[in-house]
């Protein structure tokens, strides 16, 4: 991964939290990224390993599946706090937080929703 890369990443991610205002802890806990490195990474002091560049890649990838749905901020943030019974009736957050593989189930989900 180049440096350019992590550097596009980083910023990406950083305005996602702040438009959805979303913690650092919050991601950590959705992406499955140590937390300290997490706050590191986006701080700028550190690079991360490609398992956890791919986990805020997908991260983005359902950013962008819910604006390209819900057109209003505040829309997409209900759309991450909202129970879904696909999601084992758990919100998109608190599902995607139990392991790294249920972000993909949390963009599915939405996309099911867009068809």
């Amino acid at each position: 991964m180049n440096k350019q890369a992590q550097i596009a990443l980083r910023k990406v991610a950083k305005g996602i939290l702040k438009e959805w205002n979303i913690s650092p802890l919050t991601l950590s806990d959705i992406c499955h990224i140590e937390k300290d490195t997490l706050i590191s990474f986006l701080n700028g002091n550190a690079w991360i390993e490609k398992e956890d560049f791919k986990s805020i890649g997908e991260f983005i990838e359902l950013y962008n599946c819910l604006t390209s749905y819900y057109v209003n901020t505040e829309d997409q943030k209900e759309g991450l706090n909202t129970s879904n019974s696909k999601l084992r009736n758990k919100t998109p957050l608190e599902h995607m937080a139990t392991k790294r593989q249920n972000i993909k189930d949390a963009i599915n989900c939405i996309i099911q929703k867009m068809e």
